[in-house]
């Protein structure tokens, strides 16, 4: 659910990189982390945690890609804002070493702690 929910936010924010219609893709983003819970068990304050530190690395291993396919930017192709400056500096493929040790850890913590 934490994958599809950065899919449709890149999906709406490469739209709006476009200025085309983004809202139904943003809406999807916030209905699957939404239906996330139905697939954990946390107490409240785990929950919370864990929900933030796995969307951060499922969101860290593929936004930036995304938004750049779904925008019809190049592959690596990084902005102007102070992450983008920091991120362009690293080897693109010391970038995708990061992003897939990043995506395999989010999707094995998200495995141990399914219902």
């Amino acid at each position: 659910m934490y994958i599809l929910a950065v899919v449709f936010d890149a999906w709406a924010d490469g739209w709006r990189c476009r200025s085309k219609q983004w809202h139904w893709q943003q809406a999807l983003m916030v209905g699957s982390l939404l239906l996330s819970s139905m697939f954990y068990e946390y107490g409240f304050s785990l929950w919370i945690l864990l929900y933030l530190f796995i969307y951060m690395l499922v969101r860290f291993a593929l936004f930036d890609d995304l938004t750049n396919a779904f925008a019809k930017r190049s592959f690596g192709y990084t902005g102007n804002t102070w992450w983008d400056k920091i991120v362009e500096k690293a080897p693109i493929g010391l970038r995708i070493f990061f992003r897939v040790i990043a995506l395999f850890t989010a999707i094995m913590i998200a495995i141990q702690n399914i219902k």
